[in-house]
C-alpha cells in the first residue's frame, strides 16, 4: 500500500505538486470568501430587521397609548397625552432615516432643509396624519369626513402597520427560518379550528356580550 502511494506521488514533478497545492488553497479561499459574504449579508439583514422592528414597536406603542388617551377623553393639554405626542413627533423624525423623502426630479421642497426636501414616504404620512389629527381633534367635527375620529385613528394605525408588514415580509421570514432551522414560528389555525380540537375551551371566546366582537372587528381586526 505504501509503495503504491509512493509511486503515485513520484509520478508527479515537484512543480506539479506545488501547482496542485496552490489550486486546493485557492479553492478553499474562494469557498470561505463566498461563505463569509453570505454570512455578512445575512447578519446585516437580520440587524436591519431587528432595528426596524424596535422602531416599529416604539411607534406602535405610542399610537396605542394616544388612542387610549382619546378613548378616555383626555384633552390635548393632558400631561400624558402631551408627552406621548412629543414622543411620536420624535419617532417620526427618526423614521426619516428609515424612510427618507423621495426626490422626483421636480424640485419639490428644494427650499427646505435637506431631510425635508421632496415627498414624504407614505409610511411617514400615516404617522404624520395621525399626529395632525390629534392636534386638530377639537375642530375635527366641524368638517365633513369619511370616518369618525376614533375610526380615522384606527385606520391610520392599521395602514401604517401594513406598510411595515409589506417591508419586513413576515411570512417569507418565517418560511426561511422553517427551511434553514427546522423551526416553525407559526401555527396555521383559526379560532374555529382550535375550538373543534379543544371543545372544552369554547368559553375562552364566548364570554363577550353580543355585538362587541363585531364592533371590535370593524375597528381593529379586519
Amino acid at each position: 500500500m505504501f509503495e503504491s502511494i509512493k509511486t503515485f506521488f513520484t509520478a508527479f514533478e515537484t512543480r506539479d505538486i506545488i501547482a496542485f497545492a496552490a489550486l486546493v488553497v485557492s479553492s478553499c479561499a474562494i469557498i470561505l470568501t463566498v461563505f463569509s459574504h453570505f454570512r455578512q449579508k445575512y447578519e446585516s439583514s437580520a440587524s436591519a430587521r431587528k432595528e426596524m422592528l424596535e422602531w416599529f414597536y416604539e411607534t406602535t406603542h405610542t399610537l396605542m397609548v394616544l388612542k387610549m388617551c382619546v378613548a378616555q377623553k383626555k384633552s390635548i393639554h393632558d400631561p400624558e397625552r402631551a408627552t406621548h405626542m412629543a414622543k411620536l413627533c420624535s419617532l417620526i423624525e427618526l423614521g426619516r432615516f428609515y424612510f427618507p423623502n423621495m426626490l422626483r426630479g421636480d424640485g419639490f421642497g428644494k427650499e427646505k432643509p435637506l431631510a425635508y426636501r421632496g415627498y414624504n414616504n407614505v409610511a411617514l404620512e400615516f404617522l404624520l396624519h395621525f399626529y395632525d389629527a390629534l392636534l386638530l381633534e377639537d375642530s375635527y367635527g366641524q368638517f365633513e369626513h369619511a370616518y369618525g375620529f376614533a375610526e380615522l385613528l384606527d385606520k391610520l394605525q392599521r395602514e401604517y402597520t401594513s406598510i411595515i408588514y409589506r417591508i419586513l415580509k413576515p411570512r417569507k421570514h418565517i418560511d426561511r427560518i422553517r427551511k434553514h432551522a427546522g423551526l416553525s414560528l407559526a401555527i396555521h389555525e383559526r379560532r374555529e379550528e382550535f375550538i373543534k380540537r379543544n371543545p372544552t375551551e369554547v368559553g375562552l371566546f364566548s364570554w363577550r356580550p353580543r355585538g362587541i366582537g363585531k364592533e371590535r372587528r370593524m375597528r381593529q381586526c379586519e
